[in-house]
């Protein structure tokens, strides 16, 4: 598999589930509301608790990468949060 990839950043205001849902939409020139629910690929209340801040606001910093309807996206998060929406190819 290999990607095309499309770099979108979003506001660290926007939940994670919320920003994905919105690149993927911008990347495939769709709806937000015509895409699938996220939650038939990964659980978006685990993927905000992910990166949501600690308690003790210790810096926060990974990478997570999964297939939303036919986009591979990849989530950044060190200082700032980088949205990746990539086509999947075979």
């Amino acid at each position: 598999m290999s990607t095309v990839p499309s770099q979108t950043h979003h506001e660290v205001a926007d939940s994670v589930s919320l920003a994905v849902v919105r690149a993927v939409a911008s990347k495939t020139e769709t709806d937000p509301a015509a895409l699938p629910p996220l939650y038939d690929w990964i659980d978006p209340d685990a993927l905000d608790a992910l990166f949501a801040p600690s308690r003790t606001n210790d810096r926060r910093e990974g990478t997570i990468e999964f297939t939303y309807d036919g986009s591979l996206v990849t989530i950044s998060f060190d200082d700032n949060r980088t949205i990746t929406v990539g086509e999947t190819t075979q």
